[in-house]
Formats: C-alpha cells, structure tokens, sequence
C-alpha cells in the first residue's frame, strides 16, 4: 500500500528555460504517492526535471 509523502525542493531554471530577469529558482512543493520515503523522492525529482528545471 502507498503512502503519501510531501517534500520541498529548491529549482533553478535549466539551460533552455527562460526566465524574467530577477528570478532565480523557485521552492517547490513535491507530493508524491509512493512505498517509501525513497521512492517518493525518486519519483518526486524524475518529475520535476522533465519540465527542464535544475534541483538545488
């Protein structure tokens, strides 16, 4: 059975993102529904770096 596990990570645009000037990155929450705390972060980061953005 999954559990629910909630994070906070810190991104910065990637390479090909643009960004207004003045923004450097963003907290973000992460939700994830996973076994353990260590797949919910594996999924969690695999998830958020498909939209192209760098974890600090």
């Amino acid at each position: 059975m999954n559990n629910l596990y909630e994070f906070t990570m810190k991104v910065l645009p990637g390479e090909s993102m643009e960004m207004p000037d003045g923004l450097k990155g963003a907290y973000v929450a992460c939700y994830v529904a996973a076994l353990d705390y260590q797949a919910a972060l594996k999924k969690g980061v695999q998830a958020i770096m498909q939209n192209g953005v760098q974890i600090r």
